[in-house]
């Protein structure tokens, strides 16, 4: 699998806190195999990595579809699933284009593509009460758009091929359909008419199965996800 920056950065710290960053094999665009991917300014180290190899090897092994799995960061994102991540502009106008980086390569060679972060941007403020998501302050900027400023990651194209594709939000999950984003889970505390609908310019697909996130990622301590693996082994 691969970790990738922003909120995928934790991935790594909670595989280990969990007891299973043995059972996973991290990867990072710097060469690095296994251990525990380091994060925000040592992003790119690797503790305890199983082995190491050069850069353009790794990425040769992305784009050949090595990987199961990517956790990359979900910045703008539009009703068809496609998402950018790099070009931006901001109220004034000014544009702001950090570019793609190894985002590309990961998300095409994937067969799993889960997009990582908060449903608002710029301010965004939230608390852990009671086992219940509390919104103390909405970001001043929505992601969920009805035009992007650059498709960096094609959904129609993901539908064709047949990826499978979450975008998991500090709220709920959308999982993208041949129809579009699906509205799947939604975290305990929260109204999906009052805190989710309004956030988001368009309208997702909501069925009639949707269901609640897993209660334990709101609650202290350990989630108990080796114990979760090998219940669903036996």
């Amino acid at each position: 699998m691969n970790t990738g920056l922003g909120y995928p950065e934790g991935i790594s710290a909670v595989a280990n806190e969990e007891g299973i960053s043995g059972d996973l094999v991290l990867t990072v665009e710097t060469g690095a195999f296994g251990g525990v991917p380091a994060a925000r300014t040592s992003f790119g180290a690797t503790t305890n990595a199983l082995a190491f190899v050069d850069s353009p090897t790794i990425f040769d092994l992305y784009d050949s579809g090595f990987l199961y799995a990517t956790f990359v960061g979900l910045a703008e994102c539009d009703a068809h699933g496609s998402v950018n991540v790099s070009r931006f502009t901001d109220k004034s106008g000014r544009e702001r284009r950090p570019g793609a980086g190894g985002f590309i390569n990961l998300t095409q060679g994937a067969k799993n593509v889960i997009f990582c972060g908060t449903m608002t941007a710029g301010g965004y403020k939230a608390e852990i009460r009671d086992g219940k998501l509390v919104i103390l302050q909405e970001g001043a900027e929505k992601k969920f758009l009805n035009q992007i400023n650059q498709i960096t990651f094609s959904g129609p194209h993901a539908v064709e091929i047949n990826q499978n594709v979450l975008y998991v939000t500090d709220r709920c999950v959308f999982r993208l359909t041949a129809e579009g984003l699906k509205l799947t889970e939604v975290a305990p505390g929260i109204d999906i008419e009052t805190q989710i609908l309004p956030y988001m310019e368009f309208k997702p697909i909501i069925g009639d199965d949707v269901q609640e996130m897993d209660p334990r990622i709101f609650q202290e301590g350990l989630i108990g996800l080796r114990e979760t693996i090998e219940s669903k082994a036996e």
